[in-house]
């Protein structure tokens, strides 16, 4: 198998790519999930206290007109002016019950987003340590290929690694080493 063709698989070498991914992406993802909690928990919690207001706020207002329309009498003005408060305590409630409903739908929105970031910085920090162990995995199986063809006597291709490799000095010293051998005649 050829160098490109090596390069194109997505592990290299399977073992240590994978410890170095779970070794990157772990605390990662407990520190993501961990900011994430705390920030849904704190919403939940903000949910549960403007939901309670709600009824508490109400609670007085409906007690106060019904206590008002029991003392009223049947005067035609008062019973008048109380459905007028019971209209307006009906809006007012209304009115904060949308408010509550909108407000649970934005939280909902926020919730989802929330875990859709969470899911991408998962991918993307798997796949950022994955490219990046291919950088050390791949320079170490060329090293390690050519090692083995040397120590049978065989002559391999020049010794380059990629721009963005790690272990160039060690290639570099890998390409005098076999130039030497091959200068002194212990390669064929």
């Amino acid at each position: 198998m050829d160098t490109a063709t090596q390069r194109r698989k997505f592990f290299i070498h399977p073992s240590s790519q994978l410890k170095y991914i779970v070794m990157s992406v772990v605390p990662a993802i407990f520190v993501t999930f961990a900011c994430a909690y705390f920030l849904l928990a704190s919403g939940e919690m903000l949910i549960t206290i403007e939901e309670s207001k709600l009824s508490v706020q109400l609670f007085p207002l409906r007690q106060a007109v019904n206590q008002l329309q029991l003392s009223a009498g049947s005067s035609r003005e008062a019973v008048q002016r109380l459905r007028m408060v019971r209209y307006e305590v009906d809006y007012l409630e209304d009115s904060l019950k949308l408010s509550y409903y909108d407000m649970v739908r934005r939280w909902s929105l926020a919730k989802l987003t929330v875990y859709n970031m969470l899911a991408a910085a998962v991918i993307g920090i798997s796949l950022l340590a994955l490219i990046v162990s291919h950088r050390v995995a791949g320079p170490l199986l060329r090293v390690r290929r050519c090692l083995d063809l040397m120590s049978e006597g065989k002559d391999v291709p020049p010794v380059r690694f990629r721009y963005y490799d790690e272990f160039k000095e060690v290639g570099e010293a890998l390409e005098a080493l076999r130039s030497s051998l091959k200068g002194k005649g212990f390669l064929k």
